[in-house]
């Protein structure tokens, strides 16, 4: 890890810590590992085959291909209140099957804002929250390209399909920079409260959430292809003009 990227994490930190509080979040920590089961609960390894990359012969443990399992694994067999979880923390895909590219290595820095409630909760949430992203990314890298996305990590056989569905139901959306995505807005319905039984306590009825995931390695990879010094002042800017 070099200078710069220390610099930019510490700088990255400080800003999340403006959102966490701008948004009332709750800053989670969780281990580097997980148990794989849930990833046969929630249907990922339906979707996403041989995807997982496992730290135990047994293969009953771990790195977690996403942030967000952590939280849903918390939270399962739960009634939970109107939330916003901020966590960050290393993911490990198999990558190196389903085409890695310059910008998808196996293991990797994520950050996540995992919004959990009801319906009319996560909608406003995340509404309001990648309104904010898309603000202070502009404010740092200037021209944005907003797309609607798929997964493109899927190894299932009907792949084709599957990205083809995501792509039309308007689920995923990513905020590009010269056209490598650093951040990705997943709308996930109640998907994740029906299969791990995750209810409200407002209404009884299943969750809904949705996650919006930053990819730091990339950002900071992103951010090398400008001016450092521009780039950390600008950063600066936005978190001292943060309201």
């Amino acid at each position: 890890m070099n200078d710069f990227y220390q610099e930019i994490l510490i700088q990255w930190h400080n800003l999340v810590k403006k959102l966490e509080k701008d948004f009332s979040m709750i800053h989670n920590n969780y281990s580097k590992v997980i148990q794989a089961n849930i990833f046969d609960s929630t249907g990922y390894n339906d979707l996403f085959i041989d995807n997982l990359i496992y730290i135990d012969n047994s293969k009953t443990t771990c790195i977690s291909p996403t942030v967000c399992h952590h939280v849903y694994s918390e939270l399962q067999d739960t009634q939970c209140h109107n939330n916003i979880f901020s966590v960050e923390n290393l993911c490990g895909r198999k990558q190196d099957n389903h085409g890695v590219t310059d910008h998808h290595y196996p293991l990797f820095t994520m950050h996540e804002f995992i919004i959990i409630g009801t319906k009319d909760y996560v909608d406003e949430m995340t509404l309001l929250l990648e309104n904010k992203i898309i603000e202070i990314f502009s404010m740092i890298f200037g021209e944005l390209e907003i797309v609607q996305a798929n997964d493109s990590f899927f190894s299932n056989p009907q792949k084709a399909l599957l990205k083809k569905i995501q792509t039309n139901q308007n689920v995923k959306k990513e905020i590009r920079v010269n056209q490598v995505s650093l951040s990705s807005i997943n709308k996930l319905g109640k998907k994740y409260g029906r299969a791990l039984n995750i209810k409200s306590v407002l209404n009884n009825e299943y969750v809904s959430s949705s996650c919006i995931g930053f990819g730091l390695d990339r950002f900071v990879r992103v951010l090398e292809q400008f001016n450092k010094d521009d780039v950390v002042k600008k950063i600066e800017g936005v978190i001292n003009g943060y309201e």
